[in-house]
C-alpha cells in the first residue's frame, strides 16, 4: 500500500485508545512518513487515528477488536522506523463540485484535486478557469469531469482550465474539460 499523507500517528501514552491533548503526535508527510520526537526511553504504544470510512489493514490482531498499534521499545538516543500503519479507503467514491456560487478562488480545482480520496470524481460547471493543475500524487486515482449545467444533473458543454496541467505521478482522467 503507498503511503498516505495528512493522517495522525501518536504515543498512546495511557492506552486508551485516543490521541489525547499532552501526547506526542506527528502528522504524516507526503509519502506517508511520520516521526514522533522528544521521546525518553522507555515502551511507547504507537497507534494512527483512523480517519471516517476507513479500515486499518495492518498491523493485524486475532479479534479486531480495536485499532491495531504497535509497541515500540526505546533506548537512549535510539531511532526506530519501519512501524508502517495499512489503510483502505472508503470503497464508495465521492463528487467534489465546484460550482460558480462555491468561491472561485486561483487554485479551486487544485484544492479540490488535492482534498479528494482515490477514486473520487471531481465534477465542475461550465465555465473557465483560471489556474495551473499539477496531480503529482502516485497514490491517487481521480476523475476529472466538466461541462455540467447550474444543477450538475447534464454534461452540457466543456469547462475551459485556462493555465498548464501537469501530471507526474497517479492517475487523473478527464471528461469535457478543454485544457488551454
Amino acid at each position: 500500500e503507498p503511503g498516505i499523507s495528512h493522517w495522525k500517528i501518536y504515543a498512546d501514552l495511557n492506552q486508551n485508545g485516543n490521541c489525547d491533548s499532552a501526547e506526542p503526535f506527528s502528522i504524516t508527510d507526503h509519502d506517508g512518513n511520520y516521526t514522533l520526537t522528544d521521546l525518553n526511553s522507555g515502551t511507547y504504544v504507537v497507534a494512527e487515528e483512523l480517519q471516517d470510512g476507513w479500515t486499518q489493514t495492518f498491523p493485524v490482531v486475532a479479534l479486531r477488536m480495536s485499532n491495531c498499534t504497535h509497541t515500540v521499545v526505546l533506548t537512549e538516543g535510539e531511532t526506530v522506523t519501519d512501524k508502517n500503519f495499512g489503510n483502505h479507503g472508503p470503497s464508495a467514491t465521492n463528487t467534489v463540485k465546484i460550482d460558480w456560487a462555491t468561491p472561485v478562488y486561483d487554485t479551486i480545482i487544485q484544492r479540490a484535486c488535492d482534498s479528494a480520496y482515490s477514486g473520487d470524481s471531481v465534477s465542475i460547471q461550465i465555465g473557465n478557469f483560471n489556474e495551473d493543475l499539477t496531480f503529482a500524487d502516485e497514490s491517487k486515482d481521480l476523475f476529472l469531469q466538466g461541462g455540467f449545467d447550474s444543477g450538475f444533473n447534464d454534461q452540457v458543454g466543456m469547462t475551459k482550465i485556462i493555465g498548464k496541467l501537469t501530471i507526474s505521478k497517479g492517475t487523473l482522467t478527464v471528461d469535457r474539460l478543454m485544457i488551454q
